[in-house]
């Protein structure tokens, strides 16, 4: 029962990375726009695998997809851009450009609660996904470790 909660659990943020994907398209260029609905798909598929009961290969599936999102969104905040940001960089649902001068000012802003877009709430998504598949995977290699040396394991362990 706990994995199957869980499991929705999973499902759940993988749904809310698909919402936000499809909320950034609006005012992208055509280009990032087709790259936003590609990992729209992406994370549907996160989902849908999810939803199925939640085997080990859609968690790592979760893991690395919130892993490359998080080091994605790193790399597009903290690229050097000036205060608007070049006409090419992507920028997020109201125009403004997903581009920072440096990473310092950037984590200034935030603490001050500035600066909070699209792509900020993708990335807390993301920690959140990262961090669940994280722990069912850990908790299922702990699982599989105690029965193979024939210890008990915990009945509401989800892996």
């Amino acid at each position: 029962m706990i994995r199957l909660l869980v499991a929705r659990l999973g499902t759940g943020l993988a749904a809310v990375s698909v919402a936000l994907h499809i909320a950034g398209l609006g005012g992208m260029a055509p280009p990032w726009a087709i790259v936003m609905l590609a990992l729209a798909l992406v994370c549907a598929g996160c989902a849908i695998h999810l939803w199925h009961g939640g085997t080990a290969r859609a968690w790592t599936l979760m893991a690395t997809c919130s892993g490359a999102m998080l080091g994605i969104h790193a790399l597009m905040m903290s690229t050097p851009s000036g205060d608007h940001g070049s006409a090419d960089m992507p920028r997020d649902s109201m125009g403004t450009s997903t581009g920072h001068t440096s990473m310092g000012e950037h984590a200034t802003a935030h603490l001050h609660g500035q600066g909070w877009d699209l792509m900020h709430y993708a990335s807390a998504v993301a920690v959140a996904e990262l961090l669940l598949a994280v722990a069912v995977l850990g908790i299922g290699l702990a699982s599989r470790q105690s029965q193979a040396t024939g210890q008990e394991v915990p009945a509401s362990s989800p892996g």
